[in-house]
Parts: C-alpha cells; structure tokens; sequence
C-alpha cells in the first residue's frame, strides 16, 4: 500500500512541476470528463454496499452509528450528484479541469472516510461471520473504485481513507480474527492500489490515442479542404488559361493553312515545308492543351456523361478515318474486326471516340511496318452489358515496370522512347480516367518487342437491330 501511494504521489508531483502544454491541457481535461462520465458507477455500487451491510451487521450495529453514517452516505451522494450537474454545465464552455478533478477527489476521499470510520467502529466488536461479510463487500468497493484511476488522487484518496481506519481498528480489536482480516484488508488495499495504476495508465494511453485520432481527422480535414480548394482553383486557371491559348493557337493554325494554301499555289517548296512544320506544332500544341483541360474536368469533377445514341461501327470508321494518315506514315496494315450483334448503342459518343483515338494514335506510333487490329464486340455481365474493344499491335511493346506506371499523369513508359517518339504521357492517362467516369476500364497487356494489347470496356445499352427507328 506504501509503495502504491509513494507511486501516485511522485505522478501528483510531476505534474505540477510545470504548466501544462496545449496537449498536457487536451489530456487532464480528457481526464477529468472521463472521472465525471464513470463516477456515477462508484456513487451507486456505494449505495448498493451500504444495504448489504446494514443487512449483514444491522442487528448489532448502534442505531445511532446507522443513523449518522447513512445521513452522512445521502449527503456525500446528493453532493456527488450536485456536482456531477454542475460540472455537466461547465464542461460545455471555459473551465479548470484541474479544480473539477479535485472537488471530485475531495468528494472521493470523504466518501471512503466515511466507510472508513463506519466500518473501523463496527470492526470493534462484530461478531466474526459478519466481520469478515462486511470486510468483504468493504474490499469489494475499493476494488470496484479503481475505474476512477485515470485522475491522480481519485482512487488512492479512496482506498486510502476506507482502508486505513479499518485496518487500525482491527488491530485495536486485537483477536486473531483482528489481525488475520486486518493484514486480508492491507492486501486488497495494494492489490487495488497496484490495479488503479495500471487501469489509470491504460486509460491515460486511450486517451492520448483519442487525442491523437481527433487532431489526425482534424489534419486530414483540412488537408481535405486544402486539396479542394487548390484542385479548384488549378481548374478555374485551366480553363481560363485554356481559352487564352486557344484563341492565339486557332489564329496560328489558321494563318498557317492560308499561307500554306498560297506557297503551294505560287510552288514556294520551300515556305511550304516550314509552313507545315509551324501548322504541325500548333495542332500538337491546341491538341496538349485540350487534354489538359480535359484531364482538369475530370480530376475536379466538372466533366458530365451525355447519353448518345450512334451507330457503332459508323463511330470506328470515322475514328480511323481520322487516325489513319498516322497508320499509313508508319507503314501498318490496319484489321477491323465487329461483331455482327453489336448495331446501334446509347453511350458517350465524344468520350467513347476520344479514348479509342488515344488507343489508335498510341499504337500506329509505336508500330511500324507492323499489324495493328482492332475488335468490338458485345459483353454480358449479370444485367448489364458492356462494350469491349480492344486495340492490338505488333510494336515495340511495354515492360513489365513500365506497365504498372503506364496510367499515371504525364508519365510514359520509357524516357529513351519517349525522346524518340514524343508524346506528353497524358493520352493514357486521360483514357483511363474517361473510361472510369464511364464506368468501365481500360487493362494493358504487353511483352517487350511482342506488341501491346489495350482493351476498353465500357457499360452500354444496346439497341435492337429492329429498333434503329425508334426514339431512343
């Protein structure tokens, strides 16, 4: 019991060495909300113990001792209650943690001083069977006063106060019984002193997580806000900056075509090679900038689906019509392959043909001399249908590292490739993102030097050969 004591008071101590850091602040006001949440289990198992000992010792227990130490058990109890409202008002705004906890402390030890002195004087001449019940239920309610360890004093102010008395009284009353039941007292008393410690310790670190989870989602919340405020704010300058570049962009390639129409009319071979280069760049250039924006309208949210109905293979052919100089420049052979069952479908026409020119474009460029397939046909998974096009080659293919990064912003496969065949990385990146907003996905499959294989699945609605006609 000395060395528990020794123990809480060095705590105590410690303490009140310095003033409390702003999370030394957060913790003792944890402390002493959670002393306040958990005192009303002591307060009742209180009353509870008192019956049972009035049952067990009443016959020969002074009317006038029941009187006054029950009259005492109330008023400690209407106290406790008095206070527990009373702080449940303050807690809600400024307030001392620190005298809270000792009011309820100075409650604490009052209430064990009152068990203490009521159960040292019945020790003095209860008959053994009922001194060793009353003793009892007595080392019970210190045991059960331990959930009062998280504040320093709360519970060894308790035990201490119950415990003393009644060890020397039964010392006074000097039988063997005295003795035996006064040493059984002493122990319990260090057993739950020794228990408060280290439930006051569990608790102390429960605490200290809760604090550290609530400024971890308090981090995360700002950081949250943060991200969507800059995520916003990159869109707005996208799309301002996007129409301040594409206004002189449109301009430049415009001029460019005119001046291109008019060297090849006066066979100015040589202004017409620079006129095509400048005319090139600034489609490359409106091209970046156009998927910039797009991939911003994606990332903040803003890019919205619209429901088309098309004809399928009316939408391939015109994507390859549109990619098909950049298959021929390399020297591909291009392979269509549809299934007969997929007609006329309701999906994004203008995202669906983005990414299938993405998928075209990237694989003429890393193809030459080669074979380039693509093939559409119809899924059915559950009540859902897909539409699956996959664009194969025979080209230089992706390694396996290369592969994993393949989908991520402006990042490409290789930096030796990429410096031979150009490109931004974003192409990849921006299909995949349209593919998810449409609900399906895009996977790679490659070898090195074996070609590549990219395959785009996307939910539809497909509509009956039968039905062109009708509304969609």
């Amino acid at each position: 019991m000395g060395a528990g004591a020794i123990l809480f008071v060095r705590d105590m101590t410690s303490a009140g060495e310095t003033g409390p850091s702003t999370s030394d602040a957060r913790l003792l006001r944890d402390r002493v909300s959670t002393l306040y949440a958990t005192g009303w289990l002591m307060t009742v198992g209180n009353i509870v113990a008192a019956l049972l000992v009035l049952v067990m010792v009443g016959d020969v227990a002074p009317l006038g001792l029941v009187i006054v130490w029950l009259g005492a058990l109330a008023a400690l109890t209407l106290l406790r209650g008095a206070l527990f409202w009373f702080y449940r008002e303050a807690a809600s705004g400024p307030h001392s943690p620190r005298r809270w906890g000792a009011l309820y402390t100075l409650c604490s030890v009052a209430l064990g001083l009152c068990w203490g002195l009521a159960m040292g004087y019945l020790a003095l001449d209860a008959p053994p069977h009922a001194l060793a019940l009353m003793i009892g239920v007595a080392t019970v309610t210190v045991i059960a006063g331990a959930s009062n360890a998280v504040y320093p004093w709360a519970y060894p102010g308790y035990s201490l106060a119950l415990t003393v008395p009644l060890v020397a009284a039964l010392l006074v009353r000097g039988d063997d019984t005295g003795r035996e039941l006064a040493a059984f007292s002493a122990l319990i008393a260090l057993i739950g002193l020794l228990i408060g410690r280290r439930l006051g310790e569990i608790m102390l670190v429960s605490l200290k997580l809760r604090i550290a989870n609530a400024d971890l989602i308090a981090n995360l919340k700002e950081a949250i806000e943060r991200a969507e405020g800059a995520s916003e704010a990159k869109s707005r300058f996208l799309a301002n900056m996007s129409h301040e570049l594409r206004t002189p962009l449109n301009a430049v390639i415009g001029y460019s075509e005119m001046m291109l129409e008019d060297a090849k009319a006066a066979g100015r071979g040589e202004e017409t090679a620079d006129l095509e280069k400048i005319n090139t760049a600034g489609r490359q250039l409106l091209s970046l900038v156009n998927g910039v924006l797009d991939l911003a309208k994606v990332e903040a949210g803003r890019m919205d689906l619209t429901a088309d109905r098309f004809e399928l293979a009316t939408l391939i052919d015109d994507v390859v019509d549109t990619v098909r100089p950049l298959i021929e420049r390399n020297r591909n052979t291009l392979a269509i392959e549809r299934a007969a069952d997929v007609g006329i479908v309701v999906a994004d026409a203008a995202k669906l043909r983005q990414v299938l020119l993405n998928l075209l474009g990237n694989a003429a460029k890393f193809t030459e001399n080669g074979r380039i397939t693509l093939t559409a046909a119809a899924e059915q998974s559950g009540a859902t249908n897909w539409l699956a096009i996959s664009v194969a080659d025979t080209g230089i293919g992706i390694n396996a590292e290369s592969l994993a990064r393949l989908f991520t912003d402006f990042s490409q496969a290789d930096p030796a490739i990429a410096g031979k065949y150009g490109g931004t990385g974003l192409g990849l990146a921006l299909s995949q993102k349209l593919a998810r907003l449409m609900g399906g996905e895009i996977t790679a499959e490659s070898e090195p030097s074996c070609g590549s294989r990219f395959t785009l699945r996307v939910p539809v609605t497909l509509v009956a050969a039968s039905a062109a006609g009708a509304p969609a």
